[in-house]
């Protein structure tokens, strides 16, 4: 275990540890380059990481004025996401493309068309003036302000996350310049990062989705109100405690059946309410960051190999290691 990104990258740059899940700036010359005959990473070409998650900014809906779905919907087209693909995870993660909230191109196949590539990578100025503007907000002194309020909130996100960090320093430089007034909040001990997620005690945040064999998994990480818990109290999942009834049913539709089509109409229903509710917001798809030396072990799962997920997570560590073998 290790404190921060900085400490464990020194540990595997210097080969203490065989094995990581973190992200390092420039990971073909301070790790693989170290020993290319034994340091490895997924692919030899960016991004480098498989992606195995969706990267959202979470948005706590229980307060004004993020329970507005249409200020969500605004604050999705404010963002950068190519900036924060290219500075933030030095292209690791790619932009997030869908309001559906799949992760691509994974999931492509059970894709809604009208929901594919309907995120400019860039942002829509345009786009949010339009929903803004019919919402009743106008830009006063630079700032979409009604009823004499600004639309403020912060983001937190804890400094020892280094790309996160960034990601979220980035994230509020595009939204304030959007006509928004939004404030980066730097945790400095990731413990109490958990603690306001779980029980409420954020505006926002950027965060990596839960992973699983379908897109299930995420979208009840983020919209099962069984998961969640009132303010104060500790949820396991659905930390912006979103609440919406078609969304309940639609989740115990897909896991109360076996059937493609009936599975597949319960994620055109959760689809559709990611894209025109927004509890959180698609920003890039996330790196399974790994990284393995082969130096004392082989049978690393690889581009070449892909048996499981190649980074070091908790339901993945002993499949790995029965796959293993000595070098030697």
């Amino acid at each position: 275990s290790y404190v921060n990104n900085t400490a464990a990258e020194q540990a595997l740059e210097s080969g203490q540890i065989d094995w990581a899940g973190n992200y390092l700036t420039n990971v073909q010359n301070v790790f693989v380059g170290k020993d290319p005959a034994h340091n490895k990473v997924w692919t030899a070409n960016t991004p480098y990481m498989n992606s195995n998650n969706v990267v959202t900014l979470w948005l706590n809906v229980t307060k004004a004025p993020l329970n507005d779905p249409k200020v969500r919907q605004a604050l999705s087209y404010a963002a950068d996401r190519q900036q924060l693909a290219d500075q933030g995870e030095t292209g690791y993660e790619l932009p997030a493309t869908s309001s559906s909230g799949l992760l691509l191109p994974v999931d492509e196949s059970l894709l809604q068309g009208k929901y594919a590539n309907d995120l400019p990578a860039t942002g829509d100025a345009a786009k949010v003036a339009s929903l803004l503007t019919s919402d009743g907000y106008a830009k006063v002194n630079g700032k979409w302000t009604k009823d004499g309020q600004p639309i403020s909130f912060s983001i937190e996100d804890p400094i020892s996350f280094s790309d996160f960090w960034l990601d979220t320093q980035l994230l509020t430089a595009q939204l304030n310049q959007a006509g928004f007034e939004v404030k980066a909040d730097g945790i400095g001990n990731p413990t109490n990062w958990f603690t306001d997620q779980a029980t409420g005690n954020f505006d926002a945040m950027i965060r990596w989705s839960n992973n699983g064999p379908t897109p299930y998994y995420y979208y009840d990480n983020w919209m099962d109100t069984a998961t969640s818990a009132p303010l104060g109290k500790t949820a396991a999942n659905n930390f912006g405690r979103f609440t919406d009834p078609q969304a309940e049913s639609a989740l115990t539709q897909y896991v109360s059946s076996t059937n493609q089509s009936t599975q597949q109409a319960a994620l055109n229903t959760l689809q559709g309410i990611e894209s025109t509710q927004m509890p959180v917001i698609p920003l890039l798809y996330g790196a399974s960051w790994a990284e393995f030396s082969t130096r004392n072990y082989t049978g690393w799962p690889s581009q070449s190999n892909p048996y499981t997920d190649p980074g070091p997570n908790p339901t993945e560590i002993e499949y790995v290691i029965l796959h293993l073998k000595p070098a030697s």
